[in-house]
C-alpha cells in the first residue's frame, strides 16, 4: 500500500502539467504534524508552571514564539497588527493586544469555513426543502388541488429560506396589461 501512494506520487508529479494535490496535502500534513508538537513543546503547562515556581520563565521568549505563530497562522490581513504587537514590551499590555486579534483569527477561521461549506448547505437546504414540500403532498389526497394552494405551501417556508430572485423584463418584451405600460424594462423582484 505505501509504495503504491508513493509510486502515484511519483507518477502525479512527473506528468505534464504535474499533479501537485497529493504533494501538498503531504507537506500540510507534515508541517502540521510539525508545528503541534514545537506548540506542545514550547506550551507545555507543566514545564512552564515549574520555570514559573524557580523564577525562570522567560516571558519574552515566550512571546516571540507565540507572535511567530500568530503571523504564521494568521489571515495576511492581520499580519500588520501582530508585528505592531511584537513592537510592546510589557507582558500585560501584549496579552492586552494578543487575544483580541487571537479571537480575530477565530472568526476568520469560522467565516473560511463557512465559505467553504456554503455550497453544500445549499444543496442539503434544497434537498430538505423539497422534501418537506413531498411530504405536504403526500398528505394531501389530492395534492395541491385539495386544498392547499401553491402560494399557501410557500408560504410555510420560513423567510430566511425563501429566495427572492430577481427577473429582467426586457425593453423589447410586451408586458401584459396587467402590468400596465410602466412594467416593461424594469426589473421586478419575485419571491418564490
Amino acid at each position: 500500500m505505501t509504495n503504491a501512494f508513493w509510486s502515484l506520487l511519483k507518477e502525479q508529479l512527473s506528468s505534464t502539467p504535474p499533479e501537485l494535490t497529493c504533494a501538498l496535502e503531504l507537506l500540510k500534513g507534515i508541517k502540521e504534524s510539525h508545528l503541534r508538537n514545537e506548540i506542545e513543546e514550547t506550551l507545555d503547562m507543566d514545564v512552564l508552571k515549574q520555570e514559573a515556581e524557580d523564577g525562570a520563565l522567560d516571558v519574552p521568549h515566550l512571546s516571540h514564539f507565540i507572535l511567530n505563530l500568530m503571523i504564521l497562522l494568521c489571515a495576511p490581513a492581520r499580519k500588520q497588527t501582530i508585528q505592531k504587537l511584537k513592537s510592546i514590551t510589557d507582558p500585560v499590555h501584549l496579552l492586552r493586544g494578543i487575544l483580541p486579534v487571537l479571537g480575530q483569527m477565530k472568526m476568520d477561521t469560522v467565516n473560511y469555513i463557512i465559505r467553504s461549506l456554503r455550497p453544500y448547505l445549499q444543496e442539503c437546504s434544497i434537498k430538505y426543502e423539497q422534501d418537506k414540500f413531498q411530504e405536504l403532498l403526500n398528505k394531501q389526497p389530492r395534492g395541491l388541488a385539495g386544498g392547499v394552494s401553491i402560494r399557501t405551501a410557500i408560504s410555510l417556508r420560513p423567510p430566511s429560506l425563501r429566495p427572492r430572485r430577481e427577473c429582467f423584463v426586457p425593453h423589447s418584451c410586451a408586458a401584459p396589461a396587467r402590468f400596465g405600460a410602466a412594467a416593461q424594462g424594469r426589473h421586478l423582484l419575485l419571491a418564490i
